[in-house]
């Protein structure tokens, strides 16, 4: 009897433990309105038209590059870390820096290639990058010329749906289109259309080294390993996450009132 008192006690303990664990959040003087990584792990904060570059080795020292003529930044990609793709969508601009944060090339202006109503763009293969353009319900891949090289055609007429995407990205050799209300569309490196993953009302996903989806979902985070097919899902101590980052063995969060939270990836139970 004492036996089984003592292991439902130390159950209690062990699920107080669990729902009081402390996950480090960190603010910066300002609200962070978006973050990536790159490969190197350096930590990359966008602010309205600022965009601060945190060093791996020593977070400390940092870098900061604006261009408040092009007014606020809408993202970025850094998935190349010698190349890092800054969009303006407002203004319908793209520009290029290198790592410390210079322009590399003059400021494309995506109104004199045809797409001035572009609304998401990415980084691509070969020095080129991706855009979406909502009127044609178009995907279009812009190579290194500034040429278009690839596009998928009106995707209303390939899917029978109009589709408002807010998040675009390339990883491996598939493009992904996610919008919040239909899910999830992948296309292969040359535009043509796959599939669609019909995850819906997803705040954000994130695509992992082996193509599985990391999705955030009402401040609960799901994983679906697209091999497998399973699907786990986990809910979170933190509250209010706009925007998740998995890399090595950490993932981190950024919550609505600007500040980042950074957790192991195994205290989660997550696989992919």
């Amino acid at each position: 009897m004492k036996k089984i008192i003592i292991i439902i006690i130390l159950a209690m303990g062990l699920t107080s433990f669990e729902s009081q664990r402390v996950i480090p959040c960190y603010s910066f003087g300002f609200k962070v309105d978006y973050f990536t990584y790159d490969i190197l792990g350096n930590t990359y904060l966008v602010h309205e038209s600022e965009l601060v570059k945190l060093e791996a080795k020593n977070s400390r020292e940092k870098t900061t590059f604006s261009n408040l003529s092009l007014g606020e930044i809408s993202t970025i990609d850094a998935s190349d870390a010698m190349n890092l793709l800054v969009f303006y969508q407002d203004f319908a601009k793209v520009l290029f820096l290198d790592n410390t944060l210079s322009l590399k090339k003059s400021i494309i202006d995506l109104g004199e290639l045809g797409f001035p109503n572009a609304s998401l763009a990415c980084l691509s293969y070969n020095n080129g990058f991706w855009i979406f353009d909502p009127v044609n319900q178009e995907l279009i891949r812009i190579n290194q010329f500034l040429e278009v090289a690839e596009r998928s055609g009106n995707l209303n007429q390939i899917i029978n749906t109009e589709i408002e995407p807010d998040q675009l990205l390339e990883a491996g050799n598939k493009v992904y289109l996610k919008d919040k209300i239909e899910g999830v569309f992948i296309f292969d490196r040359y535009a043509g259309y796959l599939k669609r993953m019909p995850f819906t009302n997803i705040d954000d996903v994130h695509i992992t080294d082996t193509e599985g989806l990391v999705f955030l979902k009402n401040d609960s985070l799901f994983s679906y390993n697209t091999q497998s097919l399973n699907l786990d899902t986990m809910a979170l101590v933190i509250k209010n996450i706009k925007q998740i980052f998995i890399k090595s063995n950490h993932i981190t969060f950024l919550k609505e009132d600007g500040s980042l939270c950074t957790d192991g990836l195994n205290s989660h139970k997550i696989t992919y």
